[in-house]
């Protein structure tokens, strides 16, 4: 599997309501110095987030338009969208997103993520 197609999985591995909600695997999948800007304009460190997530694991989302910029040997930028609908409404919410993976101990891990939410496709 080629680097772009083995970070796309590892992000939609992360919208996955059964990986969100697991402590454990999102503690692999996180650096130690892992950051979040989020959508909401909250800043989230590891631990932080780890626990939102894990609060509130069951959102449906869809990624699409993703990209992977080479930044050095061992890491990457990946630009995507994410679309989600709300629990209980029609609603759909689209944001772009970005993330940072850096490889550590031959593991891919997320360094930064940043959400903006934005009024359409």
């Amino acid at each position: 599997m080629d680097l772009e197609s083995h970070i796309r999985e590892l992000e939609i591995q992360i919208l996955t309501p059964e990986i969100r909600a697991s402590r454990i695997v999102m503690s692999k999948m996180l650096s130690d110095d892992f950051m979040e800007f989020g959508g909401s304009g909250q800043i989230y460190n590891k631990a932080e987030i780890i626990e939102a997530l894990a609060q509130n694991p069951n959102v449906s989302s869809s990624l699409k338009d993703f990209s992977l910029i080479n930044l050095g040997d061992n890491i990457a930028l990946a630009t995507f969208k994410v679309v989600k609908q709300e629990d209980h409404h029609a609603n759909l919410i689209y944001s772009l997103r970005s993330s940072i993976w850096r490889l550590e101990n031959e593991i891919w891990k997320l360094v930064f993520h940043q959400s903006t939410q934005v009024n359409s496709k």
